[in-house]
């Protein structure tokens, strides 16, 4: 389909923590796509410097590549202090482990500590914001995407497809991924009743023209939402 842009992380999956990465590089990937990934996060203590570096080494060592492009964290470690990350993220930058670092999951308020740090340390800064944002997932709009154009942050979407709920293998009170706690946390932001009732209209609505209702939610976030292509902001798929 002419897609070169993979993005995998130290934890992916979810049911397998830490396969993702072996399973690609034993692939020809390197030869054709681009590759993001993220440091690996367990929790509290997750980025201080020399865990930050172990789990470079370990994706590129996986991988079998000596670079990736994007380099993220993965979620903010809210233990460790933010200028030891952002030193530990912008050396391994500067040193070419990545062309490019990047924040997921971080609230607004971090998102400006974070470049205040970069801008005051003279460090290099991420270039790109990894978040949740879809048709019914806009809370984004609100406080960080003006805090993303401000510090010039491309916005990539992670489940523009409302993790499938516009689809018709969502069913009330089942999920993607069952009791899995990935699961339970994505049950818990679109088992609504007032979500099933307006994925049924859409699924209705798309089907009169021909196309899916996870067709329809990616069209959304594609052509109608606050993402713009001119300023580097993109859409995960899958």
């Amino acid at each position: 389909h002419g897609y070169k842009d993979i993005d995998t992380a130290r934890n992916y999956s979810p049911h397998a923590p830490g396969t993702s990465e072996p399973l690609q590089g034993q692939t020809d990937f390197a030869s054709w796509a681009v590759t993001d990934s993220k440091i690996g996060f367990t929790g509290p203590g997750s980025h201080t410097a020399d865990k930050i570096e172990l789990s470079i080494q370990q994706s590129l060592e996986a991988l079998g590549v000596d670079s990736v492009n994007i380099m993220y964290l993965h979620s903010p470690d809210r233990q460790t202090p933010l200028d030891e990350t952002c030193r530990a993220m912008a050396a391994a930058c500067k040193a070419g482990k990545f062309k490019n670092w990047g924040l997921s999951n971080f609230r607004p308020d971090e998102v400006e500590t974070v470049m205040e740090i970069c801008m005051n340390e003279k460090l290099i800064p991420p270039a790109v914001y990894q978040g949740q944002y879809n048709v019914v997932a806009r809370l984004a709009e609100d406080e960080l995407v003006p805090i993303l154009r401000r510090h010039n942050l491309s916005y990539y979407s992670f489940s523009p497809g409302a993790s499938g709920i516009f689809s018709d293998k969502w069913r009330k009170g089942q999920g993607r991924w069952g009791d899995h706690p990935i699961g339970k946390l994505y049950s818990s932001f679109y088992h609504k009743d007032e979500i099933f009732e307006s994925a049924q209209k859409v699924q209705k609505l798309a089907s009169e023209h021909g196309i899916s209702g996870h067709a329809v939610a990616l069209r959304w976030v594609m052509h109608h939402s606050i993402l713009d292509g001119s300023k580097g902001d993109a859409m995960i798929i899958g």
